[in-house]
């Protein structure tokens, strides 16, 4: 276990982090054996999870997508030879070591395009059925876990920690062609959208939000007139591992990729 503090942590996140850890050591430690035995997790743990609030948490949009370089892991030997050294050394002035770089493998997490869900909801005139697009980890979590069911399928066997295996791939491109798509920059883009500032209706209004896309640098997010907040990007897209997306996005080839390994 990890005791040293991460260099994010703080007295916000303290009590989620207890949350969690009370909730993994209550309700799925003991279960380990029994779902293994079954082949599947109790429907009831994700209620149990909604219940007690760690199910679809989030995150303000302005905040963008995870990803760099971590304080507190090192390097694992999977991505030797795959992430570059300049990003596993990011933080080696701190660190001492080549560090842990994230994303492994993205998906699509478009909130702008997203998928389109229909469920009952609370609205401020009633509750009824209605529909809303999708994005984020909330879209690309379940698509990426489908591509591994049929993965799993593909191999004939419960692949289990997958991560060394997906770097074996990357790191042989002329063997598996066509395993991953690399996401490369695309030129300047950008991307306008139009949100409920109530989340329900126009009734307080509409934001409008210009984001460009790959851009690095300080960037401006105005939630509304005079209540702005800034960061710096780091993240962006490149030939091969990068901090947004990884070793890319599943490719037509994966499967069989797969199923062809030794």
């Amino acid at each position: 276990m990890v005791t040293d503090p991460s260099a994010w942590m703080n007295e916000d996140l303290t009590p989620l982090r207890e949350l969690a850890r009370s909730f993994c050591e209550k309700e799925l430690a003991p279960y380990q054996q029994q779902w293994n035995a079954q082949g599947h997790v109790d429907r009831d743990v994700w209620t149990k999870a909604g219940q007690v609030g760690l199910l679809c948490l989030s995150i303000p949009e302005q905040y963008g997508g995870g990803g760099g370089t971590s304080y507190s892991y090192p390097e694992p030997y999977y991505q030797e030879g795959v992430v570059p050294k300049a990003l596993a050394n990011a933080n080696k002035k701190t660190t001492g070591v080549a560090n842990r770089v994230e994303p492994d493998i993205s998906m699509d997490a478009d909130p702008t395009t997203g998928m389109l869900v229909g469920e009952t909801q609370a609205f401020p005139d009633g509750t009824y059925y209605d529909q809303y697009r999708i994005g984020g980890t909330s879209l690309s979590s379940p698509l990426l876990a489908g591509v591994m069911a049929d993965a799993d399928q593909a191999a004939g066997t419960a692949l289990g920690f997958v991560n060394p295996l997906l770097y074996r791939l990357e790191s042989s491109p002329s063997a598996y062609a066509g395993t991953f798509y690399d996401v490369v920059p695309a030129g300047p883009q950008a991307n306008v959208r139009n949100d409920y500032v109530d989340g329900a209706d126009t009734g307080e209004g509409v934001l409008t939000s210009v984001r460009v896309l790959d851009f690095q640098g300080r960037e401006v997010f105005c939630k509304r007139a005079n209540k702005c907040t800034q960061q710096k990007v780091a993240l962006d897209t490149s030939t091969g591992f990068d901090s947004m997306t990884g070793i890319g996005t599943p490719g037509d080839g994966l499967l069989a990729a797969i199923a062809a390994m030794p």
